[in-house]
């Protein structure tokens, strides 16, 4: 559920990524350059302290992300990344954002941070900024155009989604 999930660290994600799908990559590339960074992560996903091709199963499990425009960030970019290995997203559109910060001190040693030029993307390069699409929308738009979210508790409903989804 990252319904609520506001961002946290790359390197958290990237782990959280190749525990579920085995693959742990990203991509950025550069606001003012268009250079490109591709990166590869290795996660020991089956927690015996070793590299290997074990690692590289992930679950066996079929799962599903809970995503909403409160899906921020790295609570953004999880999702652009698991989407486009076949997990199913559920929920509303995510809220977007690829906040890169860079943690700096002056000589005198005060600290401060700045935004950086990098941004994440899918893939194939596109930004994911705008947030990210679900495969199943959970929310109703009532007629006078309030959102109702009540669809992210129906777990009955989420569960016949799920079953759909993997055995269709």
């Amino acid at each position: 559920d990252l319904s609520t999930n506001g961002g946290g660290t790359v390197q958290s994600m990237l782990g959280i990524l190749g525990l579920l799908t085995g693959k742990s990559e990203m991509y950025t590339m550069n606001r003012l350059s268009g250079g490109k960074q591709y990166s590869s992560f290795l996660v020991d996903c089956n927690l015996d302290h070793r590299f290997d091709e074990e690692d590289k199963k992930g679950s066996d499990l079929n799962i599903a992300v809970l995503i909403s425009p409160a899906s921020f960030s790295c609570g953004n970019y999880l999702p652009a990344l698991i989407k486009e290995q076949g997990v199913l997203l559920m929920g509303d559109r995510s809220g977007g954002g690829t906040c890169f910060v860079q943690e700096n001190s002056t000589a005198d040693g005060w600290q401060y941070t700045i935004s950086m030029n990098d941004m994440m993307t899918d893939a194939v390069w596109n930004p994911i900024d705008d947030g990210i699409t679900a495969n199943i929308s959970l929310i109703t738009t009532q007629n006078d155009g309030t959102v109702d979210y009540s669809g992210f508790y129906d777990l009955s409903a989420i569960s016949k989604y799920m079953h759909e989804y993997y055995n269709d």
